[in-house]
């Protein structure tokens, strides 16, 4: 699984103050997480995420 790199997110949210709090705690919890496949990442947020590319 490829992450944004944190500064990419920091230049985000610097446009949009809006995002930081929810990109902090997304990427917090992606940084611990270990999962194996997609459907992993889905349960874990509910169902509420995106693939972008290959999956």
């Amino acid at each position: 699984m490829q992450v944004i790199a944190l500064r990419t997110l920091r230049e985000f949210w610097a446009r949009y103050p809006q995002a930081e709090g929810p990109i902090r705690a997304g990427f917090a919890i992606a940084a611990k997480a270990d999962w194996a496949n997609p459907a992993e990442i889905k349960r874990q947020f509910g169902g509420t995420v995106d693939f972008v590319g290959d999956n």
